[in-house]
């Protein structure tokens, strides 16, 4: 896959999230309690699989996970939430980082002759990193469940770096920027508390096509709580899916990559 040329940046999410957080409602007639916040910091271990990338002619070159050798990914993650009545807005950041030895499934050529060959061994570096921001109109709230339903919009960004036992270091990068739908149902027993989110959308437009679904379950115990603010230990599994394919306008060729995602997750959430 070549995703060069796709630079599309979520700052303005990261800027707004800023703010939000730093910010608490002191406008009159605005009720505080009106307002909640929660910040997560957890850590995720995630397996890779699918096709990493595949050209179809006039390149050349395709790999996976399995021809790469890649293994799994162990990194940290964090999300931050805004409630104001019935509207939530989340923004998610995970980051996942695979290596591996392998080989390459067909031949890497960009045009002028072989760049890897598929018997050359290679050593490969691969980084994924999803951003997710969405808003969500709860349309059930009580003290013990909450029923949300709502939009969003992500990036993925893909960094792919492959060394070959003889030749040239070869990188392969991009970002794409995507959209979704989803919903999610909360549900708490005293200190403990149950959640399942649900994402997805599938868009095809002109010569482009992108494919997104997530299903993310996890569960909380509330350890310390107090008049302004609480923690919760977080335990979760996260599934994710990702397809997209283009025409690359100068070289004419259908590049197209598709992964999956899973793993577990733990993590240490603060609610104000």
């Amino acid at each position: 896959m070549v995703l060069i040329g796709l630079r599309y940046k979520l700052k303005a999410l990261q800027l707004l999230a800023l703010c939000i957080i730093s910010v608490r409602p002191a406008a009159a007639g605005v009720a505080a309690s009106d307002w909640n916040f929660s910040a997560v910091v957890g850590w995720a271990w995630r397996d890779i699989d699918g096709t990493m990338f595949s050209f179809s002619p006039p390149l050349s070159g395709a790999a996976t996970a399995d021809s790469l050798g890649l293994g799994s990914s162990s990194e940290p993650d964090a999300a931050i939430g805004v409630r104001w009545k019935r509207l939530d807005v989340r923004f998610v950041y995970l980051p996942s980082r695979f290596k591996g030895d392998g080989v390459l499934l067909q031949s890497l050529d960009f045009g002028s002759g072989p760049v890897i060959s598929n018997t050359t061994p290679i050593s490969s570096d691969l980084k994924v990193t999803m951003a997710l921001a969405n808003i969500e109109y709860l349309l059930l709230k009580q003290s013990d469940m909450d029923v949300g339903v709502g939009v969003g919009i992500g990036q993925v960004e893909l960094d792919i770096t492959m060394t070959p036992q003889t030749g040239n270091t070869v990188d392969i990068s991009g970002d794409v920027p995507f959209g979704y739908l989803s919903a999610t149902l909360r549900k708490r027993w005293g200190k403990l508390a149950l959640s399942l989110g649900l994402q997805g959308l599938s868009v095809s437009q002109s010569n482009t096509s992108v494919a997104y679904k997530s299903l993310n379950i996890a569960g909380a115990y509330r350890f310390w709580q107090r008049e302004k603010v609480d923690f919760d230990i977080l335990a979760g599994y996260r599934y994710t899916d990702f397809d997209y394919e283009f025409d690359d306008d100068n070289s004419s060729a259908r590049s197209a990559t598709n992964f999956e995602l899973t793993g577990p997750y733990v993590g240490l959430r603060a609610n104000w």
